[in-house]
């Protein structure tokens, strides 16, 4: 290790609890979803969702996702759709 060199976390090792968050390619974030790839595309490309803040971003040009975002983004929908059937 040369002096003074910044530390860099192995994040490439698909044990690391980063590694194990991710979600990367729209194939593996529509299964997790249980939606297909048609839809994940469009629905993360359409205003209705956007407004909603579904948790994608791009790595390169791959389409990624952390599944703790995502478990969470469908529990803030889930209420928020529950707040509403309560009005």
């Amino acid at each position: 290790m040369i002096a003074n060199q910044p530390t860099v976390p192995d994040t490439a090792n698909e044990n690391s609890p980063v590694a194990r968050d991710m979600l990367n390619g729209a194939s593996a974030i529509a299964q997790f979803l249980g939606w297909t790839r048609r839809r994940l595309y469009y629905e993360a490309g359409s205003d209705r969702i956007r407004a909603t803040h579904l948790p994608v971003f791009r790595i390169g040009s791959t389409l990624s996702a952390r599944k703790s975002s995502l478990l969470r983004w469908i529990a803030e929908q889930e209420a928020a759709a529950l707040q509403g059937t309560q009005s």
